[in-house]
C-alpha cells in the first residue's frame, strides 16, 4: 500500500483517512501534530475591493468632467452633433472605467469564496 503524502509503499497498519486514502505511520504521526488554525478569515458578500471601489469613482469623474469639457466644446464650436458626439464619447469611457472596476470587485469576491472553500 502507499502512503498519499509520502508515496512510499509500507507494510505497518494504515491510519485511513477515508475509503481510499491511507497514511503510513510515519506521515500520520506527524499529521497528528498539526491543528488547524482557529480563527478563519470570512469574506462578507457586501465587502467591496477598495481598489474596484476607487476605479469606479474615478469612472464618475470622468463623466463628470465628460460631460463639462463636451458642453464647453459645443458651445465653442456651436454644434450639436458635436455635443452629442462629445456627450458620447465621455460616457463610453467612463463606462469602461467602471466596467473595469466592478470587475476587480468581481474577482475580489470570487477570490474570497475560493479561498474560503479550499480550508
Amino acid at each position: 500500500m502507499k502512503c498519499i503524502l509520502c508515496a512510499k509503499e509500507f507494510t505497518e497498519p494504515p491510519t485511513w483517512l477515508n475509503e481510499t486514502s491511507a497514511l503510513c505511520p510515519k506521515c500520520a504521526q506527524i499529521t497528528a501534530n498539526y491543528k488547524q488554525p482557529d480563527t478563519v478569515t470570512v469574506h462578507s458578500e457586501n465587502e467591496k475591493n477598495q481598489t474596484g471601489t476607487t476605479i469606479q469613482t474615478v469612472a464618475k469623474v470622468i463623466w463628470i468632467l465628460g460631460a463639462l469639457s463636451a458642453i464647453i466644446a459645443a458651445a465653442a464650436t456651436a454644434s450639436v452633433i458635436s455635443l452629442i458626439l462629445y456627450l458620447f464619447v465621455a460616457f463610453v469611457s467612463g463606462l469602461m472605467v467602471y466596467g473595469l472596476g466592478e470587475i476587480i470587485i468581481l474577482l475580489s469576491q470570487i477570490n474570497g469564496k475560493l479561498s474560503n472553500k479550499r480550508r
